[in-house]
């Protein structure tokens, strides 16, 4: 009996197998949509063949590239500016900040302390005669207490300075809603960041650190009515030092914002006439992932059930007030976060105190919607304004003031993202068209071939 094996050689089996498969492919890709890789299938010639290849590879390698380098540049996620013009109805009134350059009054001073102060002799008399007024009293304080407006704290202001019904004489304006509102105050402010030449200061339509709203004023319309119309009456003969100039700061600026008017006011002089015509700017940003990386703060403020601050420049005092707080129990006369703890010395900023603020500060992001104030301050004589009479020896001592909410167009500078979803698919798709000269139908056609191509080589194992 003979017995027959039939033997086969395992690597037979496999080349076998090998080109069952390499047909099967070169089938499959012949037949495929995506002409560039059934053309090199089908070419025969070795050095055509080879250079399609390249030209393949080529392409692909600038695709990945560009595709590489668009997509980098979007996960930045980068943002365009739109200018936006429009007429609003209305704003939000600014806030107004005003502060008397004189700190002290003479009179309460040395009705206080006689003791610190003397009688004005004839020359003082001769070179300041509102010293020696019959109607008042010719008291001055001593030179060496001059420098105590050098170190004056609000529980002296409200003793010594003057008292908001004092400067504040009158208001008047169209709308009284803005005139229920009473000034806040008194606070310190100084002339530098040392803390000399203290002055008392007030604030109207103020909103920092507040759970109300800004007040909305209407903008005006043909004729331009002044929004609030303010008197003051700054005391010339109630200085404290001898020559110093008599008159008052005022800043106008955001509601939601602290500020000092010696820095980023102007000041006012008696006998003059003072209009303030303010219009606004905008800027809204676009927050985390963009490249603005702002902070809605209001979104914040109604979180911390409207506490806190409302713009990152006040979030940046408060990280200030906070951090003196914190190491010596004071405030920094330059912080414009409120506050009413005591003034600090400069010695207070330690080491430790800097890097606590610059922790906080960080933490401070711009805000996604910022309004700049601009003004346009006009100055005259109160009496140019008197056409038909002589002026009044009042009228020559206070100082009016005007705020008008000039009718012009507000800007809005918008960010807003550069590449919008829909635009990176085309930007993509042009890339595939320009360096594959391909469409979705072939990409889906070739996406089938190798599906068919991989279960075929899986199934034959």
């Amino acid at each position: 009996m003979t017995i027959e094996l039939d033997y086969k050689n395992p690597k037979e089996d496999d080349d076998v197998s090998k080109k069952s498969l390499k047909r099967y492919t070169s089938m499959v890709l012949e037949e495929s949509a995506l002409t560039a890789v059934s053309h090199i299938v089908t070419t025969k010639n070795p050095y055509r063949k080879a250079f399609k290849i390249f030209v393949l590879i080529f392409c692909f390698t600038g695709f990945f590239y560009q595709c590489f380098t668009f997509l980098s540049h979007i996960l930045k996620y980068p943002t365009i500016v739109d200018i936006r013009i429009e007429n609003p109805p209305e704003i939000e009134m600014p806030a107004l900040t005003f502060c008397d350059n004189n700190g002290i009054s003479r009179k309460k001073f040395c009705t206080k302390y006689p003791d610190r102060c003397m009688e004005a002799d004839s020359d003082l008399c001769f070179k300041h005669p509102l010293y020696c007024e019959s109607n008042s009293t010719n008291m001055v304080p001593k030179p060496e207490y001059y420098s105590m407006i050098n170190e004056l704290t609000v529980e002296q202001i409200i003793e010594f300075g003057h008292s908001v019904d004092e400067l504040l004489l009158n208001r008047d304006g169209l709308y009284p809603k803005l005139l229920e509102i009473e000034p806040e105050g008194p606070f310190i402010r100084a002339k530098h960041y040392s803390g000399v030449g203290r002055m008392g200061c007030y604030s109207l339509y103020s909103v920092i650190d507040s759970p109300l709203e800004a007040e909305r004023q209407k903008i005006s319309g043909l004729i331009e009515f002044p929004a609030v119309t303010l008197t003051f009456d700054v005391n010339e003969e109630e200085e404290f030092v001898p020559g110093r100039k008599t008159g008052m700061y005022l800043s106008v600026h955001s509601p939601y914002m602290g500020n000092n008017p010696t820095e980023k006011g102007i000041f006012m002089v008696p006998g003059k006439t003072y209009k303030i015509y303010v219009n606004t700017d905008r800027e809204m940003l676009l927050p985390y992932p963009y490249e603005t990386d702002c902070l809605n703060y209001t979104e914040l403020w109604e979180s911390r059930n409207r506490t806190g601050p409302r713009i990152q420049e006040m979030c940046h005092h408060k990280c200030l007030l906070e951090s003196t707080a914190k190491h010596a129990n004071c405030s920094f006369i330059f912080t414009l976060y409120p506050n009413d703890m005591e003034i600090c010395d400069l010695e207070s900023m330690t080491e430790d105190f800097i890097v606590d603020y610059n922790v906080c500060r960080v933490l401070c992001k711009d805000d996604c919607a910022k309004t700049k104030y601009n003004l346009n301050v006009q100055e005259r004589f109160t009496r140019d304004f008197i056409w038909d009479a002589q002026p009044s020896e009042n009228q020559t001592k206070l100082i009016k003031v005007e705020i008008i909410i000039e009718k012009a167009e507000v800007i809005t500078f918008l960010h807003r993202p550069q590449y919008l979803d829909v635009e990176a698919f085309s930007y993509i798709g042009g890339f595939i068209g320009v360096w594959l000269g391909i469409s979705l139908v072939e990409v889906a056609d070739f996406a089938d071939s190798m599906f068919r191509i991989i279960r075929y080589a899986l199934k034959r194992k």
